[in-house]
Order: C-alpha cells, then sequence, then structure tokens
C-alpha cells in the first residue's frame, strides 16, 4: 500500500511541484521500502504477488542507478524464484 501510496504522492509532488508532498512520498517511499525488506525476509507463496508489485513500484521511483538496480534484482529474483527459497 505504501508503494502505491508514494508512487501517487511523487506524481502529484512533480504535477504541482508541492514540497509538502514531495515529503509525503518521500516517507511513504521509507515505509514501503521497510515492508518490502521485511516481506523478502519472509518470502512465500502468500507474499509474493505483493513483493513483485511493491517491487516494481518503487522501482519506477528510483532517482538514482544503484537503487534502481537493486530493486530490479529483487523483482527479478520474485519473477523466476528458487524453489527452495518458496515455502
Amino acid at each position: 500500500m505504501h508503494a502505491l501510496l508514494a508512487l501517487s504522492a511523487t506524481h502529484l509532488a512533480w504535477l504541482t511541484e508541492c514540497p509538502l508532498t514531495a515529503n509525503m512520498a518521500y516517507e511513504h517511499r521509507g515505509i514501503a521500502l521497510k515492508g518490502l525488506h521485511e516481506a523478502i525476509g519472509g518470502f512465500s507463496r502468500q507474499n509474493s504477488d505483493a513483493v513483485l508489485a511493491a517491487s516494481l513500484l518503487l522501482s519506477w521511483q528510483a532517482t538514482e542507478w544503484r537503487g534502481w538496480t537493486q530493486l530490479m534484482h529483487g523483482t527479478s529474483s520474485v519473477c523466476t524464484p528458487d524453489k527452495a527459497t518458496i515455502r
């Protein structure tokens, strides 16, 4: 949910050039990244769709190459998981 809120707030901040909205996007992005990290730690069939969706939404908001690369690496690992990692 926070990844989607971050994407929406980022878009609104870009349209309106409102610093308050940009700050809200930053906060939601941080919460989303923390949640994604926790979800990856307990990766399973039940949360795989949410992990994939959050990874994609956050990758679209990445502002630097390193962050984008890390998110895309995580996205690709969710798309082609090792059978041993799925519980």
